[in-house]
């Protein structure tokens, strides 16, 4: 994989966090508390991943979680958007990293995801995945 650079790059964010792939208390990272908040400040807004997406991926509150986790991916079927406990496996999370195999980087404008923010949703991945 080819994400040293944005990682580089990352680590110039402010905002670094701990690192530690935890939520902000320190307990399981929770999709409704630590993930969608991700999701509502980067993703699910106008012209983005929000109802009529080109590829369906809807990243709104309340529906993320069923348009992502063991989903295929629309654009590069046949991985999944999620797979649980396989981060190297999921969409999302190559897509966040900035794996060529997938694209381009999402999000793919400034403010981008800080390290905290990217080990959060690899940590919940490795988890299962769970909508808790």
């Amino acid at each position: 994989m080819v994400f040293g650079g944005i990682i580089l790059f990352l680590s110039n964010c402010t905002d670094l966090g701990t690192g530690s792939g935890k939520s902000k208390n320190g307990s399981e990272v929770s999709f409704a508390e630590d993930i969608q908040p991700i999701f509502n400040a980067y993703c699910a807004y106008e012209g983005c991943h929000v109802e009529g997406h080109i590829t369906g991926l809807n990243l709104s509150g309340g529906i993320s979680y069923s348009n992502l986790v063991n989903v295929s991916s629309a654009s590069y079927f046949p991985l999944i958007r999620v797979f649980p406990t396989e981060p190297d496996s999921s969409v999302l999370y190559l897509k966040i990293t900035g794996d060529p195999s997938v694209g381009q980087v999402m999000p793919p404008k400034d403010p981008v995801l800080n390290i905290n923010q990217i080990n959060l949703i690899e940590e919940w991945i490795l988890d299962g995945a769970e909508n808790n």
